[in-house]
């Protein structure tokens, strides 16, 4: 079976059906990918579909400390999955929880959500949990760890009403239930389900989200009331309410939901299609515009700080009496730091983002240039040259990383371009500044400027 591994080192298992861009999805709590058997054939003749298991579900691992469930670890499990398939952007969703998770990882990772689907999700609203309903999960936590699954499946059908709505609407949806339970690992089930209770909420963030999001529920489910608050804080978002249907639209009205999904993804295809030569929603003109002036503002800094050494060498040769081995040692200080810190940069972006990294590296060689008029000699010397040049170490991976992204489908050639020139044109322009002002107010003070 396939799987992919997590940064925590957890397996989560996912199946793929078809081709086409990326359409990623997660069933709710206690389910599995099995559960949207109904809906394969329609949505993979389209798409790549890709079906994924959150950790404590199904065939994923489950580990025991339920310190390790939270809705950002979920929504970092699907960033570890698409990571694992190499998938930069794709359409995203899921149902109930697999929504929660959805909608949480597009408000983490914006620019990697083409598209959200939100199915029978109250989750997906971030709203408290009412009482009677915490009653109920934490009953669940306690029958399934002291009595089993099957207990378990007997005690979901008499009192949570997301399932006793399946039961209602189709009587042989039973054999369904114990089935999807047996799936489980009780530890994992609970672990979930103490996560789901203490959800955060994400309520007055959903305003953030600005990609096409469909949102489907059924008529009978209980998450109608959440999902109208999603509709309402969500611009521009469509809500599409199946009849008869309850917790699992899916599979209560598979056709119908089918139609829905489709047909709103169809509209996002053709949307994405034609701004091919423009960057795409949520990055728009302006914003892309002003992406690439920043790193292009970034570049000509750091290739400029890069090339001043050039220019301070010979100086610090002669006042400092250093030998060519230690000529070569300065210069090795400076690019070897810049060239070592690369790789760690990548990784660190994919935990703290890339702007916030870039920003910090950046005041970070502009400090160690700042204190090199502060510099008595060659170990000094070495020490500021090195820490300024791991500040430069963030600048190539983050910053062509992010004009690559604001330009996607865009004229991406064009911006990287442009990004290039102002790093060729910094190595001209900051080290003859330096040179001037050196010979004017000497290296000391022309350094810092």
């Amino acid at each position: 079976m396939p799987y992919a591994r997590t940064t925590d080192r957890i397996r989560l298992y996912y199946e793929e059906h078809g081709q086409g861009f990326p359409l990623v999805l997660a069933y709710g709590i206690g389910g599995n990918a099995g559960m949207w058997e109904p809906n394969v054939a329609a949505l993979s003749a389209q798409y790549r579909l890709v079906l994924w298991e959150p950790r404590g579900h199904a065939r994923s691992d489950s580990p025991e400390d339920p310190a390790r469930y939270t809705f950002h670890r979920w929504a970092l499990d699907l960033r570890d999955v698409l990571d694992h398939l190499r998938i930069r952007k794709a359409y995203v969703g899921g149902l109930s929880l697999g929504g929660g998770i959805a909608t949480r990882f597009t408000l983490l990772y914006p620019s990697r959500v083409r598209a959200l689907t939100v199915v029978d999700s109250s989750s997906a609203a971030g709203l408290p949990l009412s009482v009677e309903n915490i009653v109920m999960r934490a009953r669940s936590i306690e029958v399934v760890l002291k009595e089993g699954l099957d207990a378990m499946a007997e005690f979901a059908i008499a009192s949570n009403p997301n399932i006793a709505g399946r039961v209602n609407l189709d009587p042989k949806a039973r054999n369904e239930i114990f089935a999807m339970y047996r799936m489980l690992a009780p530890i994992g089930y609970a672990n979930s389900l103490r996560a789901l209770i203490a959800m955060d909420y994400i309520t007055d963030q959903l305003p953030k989200i600005r990609v096409p999001t469909l949102l489907v529920c059924g008529d009978e489910d209980p998450s109608l009331g959440p999902m109208k608050v999603i509709q309402k804080k969500i611009k521009g978002s469509r809500l599409v309410v199946l009849s008869p249907a309850g917790h699992f639209a899916n599979r209560d009205q598979p056709e119908a939901f089918n139609r829905a999904v489709l047909a709103f993804l169809e509209k996002v295809d053709r949307r994405r299609l034609s701004s091919r030569g423009a960057p795409d929603e949520p990055m728009t003109r302006a914003r892309a515009r002003a992406t690439l002036a920043a790193s292009c503002v970034t570049h000509f800094l750091h290739d400029g700080f890069s090339d001043i050494v050039y220019v301070l060498l010979p100086v610090w040769a002669g006042e400092f009496r250093l030998t060519f081995a230690q000529v070569g040692l300065l210069r090795t200080a400076y690019s070897g730091g810049m060239a070592s810190f690369q790789v760690p940069a990548g990784i660190l972006a994919e935990r703290w983002g890339e702007r916030g990294l870039l920003a910090a590296g950046t005041a970070v060689t502009a400090f160690g240039f700042l204190i090199l008029g502060l510099s008595g000699g060659f170990a000094s010397l070495l020490l500021f040259l090195l820490l300024a040049g791991l500040g430069s170490g963030v600048q190539h991976p983050l910053s062509s990383s992010i004009v690559s992204k604001a330009y996607e489908n865009g004229p991406r050639r064009v911006a990287l371009g442009t990004y290039n020139f102002s790093g060729d044109l910094g190595k001209v322009v900051v080290p003859a500044l330096v040179a001037l002002a050196s010979a004017v107010v000497g290296w000391r003070r022309a350094a810092p400027a």
